[in-house]
């Protein structure tokens, strides 16, 4: 039939014959861009794809429950405008290779198919893609050339993916790297895909996925190469993809702005990358689900993400968290683990001003400090908290003011089950009590100079222990208030008879002439009632 060239005829009648082709199996063929408005939806049944499709922008695009789209190799499906996929439990919509045999066989090649990752490209959402639905939908075989199943190419997409499976690719599920208007993951299976099950995240894109699963692939988690947050962002549990979000790079935390992290909540930091904290950082985990800051290796919180079998990654994995001038950290039965790399802590408090709350909390296995705080802090409270198995000091680079913000914390095997205070000179009054002592003393690694008008004083069963040849030095006031059965005591670091074998030497009970005691200044106030300690007077 010849076709009058009439304006705006031939085009439509050209859309209209995609429909009309048949493969071996009687499948309808599809090519290129598509609409309810100029093709039609597309109805249940097999299609053969036989050239890349398209979603105009401006255009929707209906595929109604029951159809299987069967991509020949290489080719891929772009939205630009809005794709309605709703398929149903009884009838889900399949995106799939020509060589899968479901639905038939329609490459007529015969036998069983031979369906393989990597056939086809995926789906593709650009930026222009808005209100786009899919709903018990199946995407299989996919990855050629690289690219993921599903890709989310630009800002201001709107996608809602739901109760689908994305499977069998030779690269990743998911990828979602640009800054997306609306994104609803949920009740989705991510399975056997050769790399991540999710990849290419900002951390903003992760409280959009909930209640999700994966198994069988390279990574079963979602893969956050973008975490620093540019405005609040709150991450629950149910947004953690196989257990775990993993964070490729730092996540750095500007001033202004709170990342929340819940009960339940897996963290787990690549080699040397940290969270730094200019603004606010909340781990609120509870006794039975703690949040987790570990390495990526370790299997014990979330599970085996890296998929390489047991593990339970290593001191000096990460940097751990790190808080600069200003910043606000909530931890609340959180556990940070595996820190140290560089010669950082766990924990590390690195500006003025910084306000800190952790209680319940663990600080495990870093291969430097638990924590380290060598600044001026405007709030630092820290109790019933473990430190455990850290390969320096539990806690060290303290200020003597820092001491008093501890209480009743444990510490065991570290390399020193205590306070290290390396700045112990007060520049305003001091009260340090027995429960301040982790591990039983306060370890001071140089004089302590209390200067005339602040005053320190030293509760009941208080245990300072100086490392060789420091003393107090008073010019200001030193008040020791113990009791016959719990006396105060200034003694040297070696001495296992007060506040246990600091040192972790054995036993040993110090030597006369290890440190310099007390020296009394000009005017000084020392009240030494109760303590156990030779006054020295210059």
């Amino acid at each position: 039939m010849r076709v009058p060239n009439l304006p705006g005829l031939r085009p439509l009648l050209a859309a209209a014959l995609v429909w009309a082709g048949a493969s071996s199996a009687s499948a309808l063929t599809l090519s290129g861009a598509l609409s309810d408005s100029t093709t039609g939806p597309v109805p249940a049944g097999v299609h053969h794809v036989v050239g890349n499709l398209t979603v105009p922008a401006g255009q929707t695009l209906t595929i109604q429950p029951g159809a299987i789209l069967k991509f020949n190799n290489g080719l891929h499906l772009s939205v630009q405008g809005t794709l309605l996929a709703p398929g149903t439990a009884g009838q889900p919509i399949v995106f799939t290779t020509i060589t899968d045999d479901v639905g038939g066989d329609t490459n007529g090649d015969g036998g069983a198919s031979t369906p393989a990752a990597g056939n086809w490209q995926g789906i593709r959402f650009e930026g222009t893609a808005t209100g786009c639905v899919l709903d018990h939908c199946d995407v299989a075989y996919h990855g050629w050339g690289g690219w993921c199943g599903i890709y989310l190419n630009g800002d201001g997409l709107q996608l809602a993916l739901t109760n689908s499976t994305v499977r069998d690719g030779s690269d990743n599920g998911i990828e979602a790297n640009q800054r997306i208007a609306d994104l609803t993951v949920s009740n989705c299976a991510f399975t056997g895909n050769a790399k991540d099950a999710v990849a290419e995240l900002r951390v903003e894109h992760c409280p959009g996925f909930t209640n999700n699963t994966a198994g069988g692939n390279g990574v079963n988690a979602m893969v956050v190469t973008q975490p620093d947050p540019t405005a609040n962002v709150t991450i629950e549990k149910q947004n953690c993809l196989g257990g775990a979000l993993v964070f490729t790079t730092n996540c750095d935390v500007p001033a202004g702005v709170t990342l929340t992290l819940k009960e339940g909540v897996v963290v787990k930091l690549n080699i040397g990358s940290a969270i730094d904290v200019d603004g606010t950082l909340n781990l609120l985990g509870t006794a039975l689900d703690p949040t987790v800051v570990t390495g990526y290796a370790d299997d014990v919180y979330g599970g085996d993400t890296n998929n390489d079998g047991p593990s339970n990654g290593a001191p000096g994995n990460t940097r751990g968290i790190v808080l600069a001038a200003g910043a606000i950290a909530n931890l609340d039965h959180a556990v940070v683990r595996y820190g140290g790399w560089g010669g950082w802590p766990n924990l590390y408090i690195n500006g003025d001003g910084v306000q800190l709350t952790m209680t319940d909390s663990a600080i495990e296995h870093s291969s430097d400090h638990g924590i380290e705080a060598n600044t001026h802090v405007a709030s630092l409270n820290v109790s019933n908290c473990s430190f455990t198995g850290n390969a320096l000091a539990a806690a060290s680079e303290l200020r003597i003011e820092h001491c008093a913000g501890f209480v009743d914390n444990t510490a065991t095997g570290n390399g020193g089950n205590f306070l290290q205070v390396d700045q112990p000179d007060p520049t305003a009054n001091v009260t340090l009590e027995a429960k301040n002592c982790l591990g039983g003393a306060l370890v001071f690694t140089t004089n302590c100079d209390i200067p005339s008008g602040v005053t320190v004083t030293l509760k009941e069963d208080v245990v300072v222990k100086f490392t060789t040849s420091y003393a107090f030095d008073v010019s200001g006031g030193l008040i020791a208030q113990g009791t016959a059965l719990a006396p105060v005591v200034v003694t040297s670091y070696s001495d296992d008879d007060h506040g246990g074998d600091t040192n972790d030497d054995g036993p040993s009970a110090g030597a006369p002439g290890w440190t310099l005691g007390i020296v009394v200044r000009a005017g000084a106030n020392v009240d030494w009632f109760g303590a156990v300690h030779a006054l020295q007077t210059q």
